[in-house]
């Protein structure tokens, strides 16, 4: 229904501008190196995205419809727990008690297990 309204006047060019997006110019459909290659540039460039805060009852809504559309189940978990251990308030909160070489050690080992966990489980045949 919202394909009508050309709503994409509203997004920025630089969405349209990413590797990724790129690659299925013209119609070319993108091989699995391709898209990796394509994946891991994009990577580099954003880096880690920080969330802003989410409290754990309000997450679970959001995790829920990514489920419902299709989204494997480790990377709606990653997105879950990043949401909640990973945001910006969490990290001013920790900064009034841990100096900065903890607070990047913690933020370093909780992003590291979520990526595992999210893999671990994107693994599982579901």
């Amino acid at each position: 229904m919202f394909s009508r309204f050309d709503l994409t006047r509203w997004v920025d060019d630089l969405v349209f501008r990413t590797r990724v997006t790129a690659l299925r110019a013209e119609g070319h459909v993108p091989a699995l190196r391709e898209r990796i290659d394509a994946a891991i540039a994009e990577t580099k460039d954003i880096l880690a995205g920080v969330p802003l805060y989410v409290n754990g009852a309000g997450v679970v809504p959001i995790a829920e419809a990514l489920w419902t559309k299709g989204i494997s189940l480790g990377t709606v978990m990653a997105f879950t727990m990043s949401c909640i251990a990973l945001s910006i308030p969490q990290a001013i909160m920790l900064r009034r008690v841990l100096k900065p070489p903890l607070l990047a050690l913690f933020f370093g080992a909780v992003t590291f297990g979520i990526v595992v966990i999210g893999f671990l489980f994107n693994l599982l045949p579901l």
